[in-house]
């Protein structure tokens, strides 16, 4: 037993990098906690939609127009809070960590507002629009400078690169785990129909503990530290503009970006809404039994998200396999696009979901590393903008990656909208249908005839938008090696040309 207690132990024991890192192990996990808290609570956002209008009965056509401007706003606030972080300081010459702790409490307990506001207004529209915008600005607000900071810190938590991937990597590891959490809302709603307990009360219980809850654990990302400090850049002098040029400098960041705001442009449906609109609140499973389509939906998403999640324990070697983080976002898009097709001709019916699934399971595996890939990618361009420019830009920098998603998100969310208003398909009663007081949706014909199509060819698109810019970005393992040689030099200079000016200062005070 007491082997067992020293083995925990000596995993919080030494740093990150063992040889010349600079971040304790114990930091790191506690950092760590943080990023599974918040995406504990990421995942409850996305279900206003469903909630509003599949629960709640509010039309697709307010919802949708709803969710994708406030969306909208969300990406562009994101440069702006962005050039705000990097041209401030706090008194103990920190730039992201004191915002780790209060911002993240607003966003939660705004967060769960929003869910409560739209159960209260859902039969005013006009409150129910005002009630969700509001509290959805003031969500994002705070989200938005607690998201930048607590992304931005693995930039300066330590000034070895190769710690920093670590950083990225194991941060991404933890989001998954704690996007994981959100995923038993499934199981959740067929407990609560087999109880005859309402749906539209379930998700204000699950508002709270995962919603507010995942925030409230998300301030432990408060007690990591940074150790890259760069100049205090003078408000005078550096202006939003300023910082925007520099953005616009940095092609790696740019190439990003349009990757994916284009990748918004997938054509596909929710596997929430192709599993009960499709195949029925029932399933039947290849041995006879019957099991409700929201239990399904866990069962695709655990088994097709398992795989992505394990390989981020092997991000170090599955980068060597195919080169360098570019190429693992590039294979990221390639593999479900062929894997996608299969399945289209495979089909869906009866076992063959289960071969699907085992598909889809291996084309996310370079897929769940795209997010540690493009952290790593953004931290290496931070360092050649500092060595091109003497500035480094965390904040301006990932907040263009949010912003991107965002903007993505928002032109996803709008081609959902679309899609579903061109289909004329209303789910508007779906809690008559689910309790069997009507057998068909308005519009159900229209969305069954195209749907495994939308949900399987649908993300097809915006992959190979994706794709494009990808494949331009120029940035090889042996350039990043050489920029971080020449930026520790620089780093090293500053130093002491700082130390020098103290001296000097300190002489001319003696005289």
């Amino acid at each position: 037993m007491q082997k067992l207690i020293n083995k925990i132990k000596g995993i919080f024991e030494g740093t990150v990098e063992r040889d010349g890192g600079q971040v304790p192990r114990k930091e790191l996990f506690r950092y760590g906690l943080g990023i599974a808290g918040q995406n504990i609570s990421c995942g409850v956002s996305p279900w206003i939609l469903f909630y509003s209008n599949t629960v709640l009965g509010v039309s697709i056509g307010i919802i949708g127009t709803i969710i994708t401007i406030t969306r909208v706003w969300d990406a562009v606030n994101d440069p702006l809070m962005g050039s705000l972080i990097d041209r401030h300081r706090f008194k103990s010459n920190e730039k992201l960590r004191p915002f780790l702790k209060y911002a993240a409490l607003v966003a939660g307990i705004s967060l769960a507002s929003m869910f409560f506001l739209a159960f209260f207004f859902k039969n005013n529209m006009i409150l129910f629009s005002i009630s969700i915008l509001v509290s959805y600005f003031i969500y994002d607000m705070s989200f938005t400078v607690q998201d930048l900071s607590m992304w931005g810190m693995t930039s300066i938590m330590t000034p070895v690169s190769t710690e920093r991937s670590k950083l990225a990597q194991l941060g991404r590891i933890f989001a998954t785990v704690g996007g994981l959490l959100p995923g038993l809302i499934q199981p959740l709603m067929s407990v609560a129909s087999a109880i005859n307990f309402e749906w539209k009360y379930l998700f204000l219980i699950i508002a709270v503990v995962m919603g507010f809850g995942g925030m409230l654990l998300s301030t432990l990302s408060h007690s990591a530290k940074e150790r890259v400090r760069t100049p205090k850049p003078d408000k005078n002098e550096v202006k939003l503009k300023d910082n925007l040029n520099l953005l616009f400098k940095n092609k790696m960041v740019m190439l990003i970006m349009i990757g994916s705001i284009l990748s918004g442009l997938s054509m596909g449906v929710g596997t929430i809404y192709f599993f009960i609109f499709k195949i029925g609140m029932k399933f039947t499973l290849p041995w006879g039994m019957q099991i409700d389509s929201i239990t399904m939906v866990f069962i695709y998403d655990l088994i097709v998200g398992l795989p992505a999640t394990l390989a981020m324990l092997f991000a170090g070697r599955i980068k060597k396999l195919f080169g360098s983080w570019k190429n693992v976002m590039v294979f990221a898009c390639i593999i479900p696009i062929f894997m996608r097709i299969i399945c289209y001709f495979i089909s869906w019916e009866g076992s063959n979901i289960f071969i699907v699934m085992a598909l889809m399971a291996l084309a996310g595996i370079p897929a769940g590393l795209n997010g540690i890939a493009m952290t790593s990618l953004l931290g290496d361009s931070l360092d050649y903008m500092e060595l091109k420019t003497g500035m480094r830009g965390e904040g301006i920098t990932f907040a263009a990656q949010i912003f991107s998603n965002k903007i993505g998100g928002a032109v996803n969310t709008g081609v959902f909208t679309l899609i579903m208003l061109l289909l004329k398909f209303d789910t508007t009663h779906f809690e008559e249908y689910k309790n069997g007081l009507v057998t068909e949706l308005a519009g159900a014909a229209n969305f069954s005839r195209v749907a495994w199509e939308l949900f399987i060819l649908g993300p097809i698109v915006g992959l190979l938008f994706n794709l494009i810019p990808l494949l331009c970005i120029k940035y090889s393992e042996h350039h990043r090696n050489d920029v971080e040689l020449k930026v520790r030099a620089l780093r090293a200079a500053r130093e002491s040309a700082n130390a020098l000016s103290v001296d000097d200062s300190a002489g001319s005070l003696d005289e």
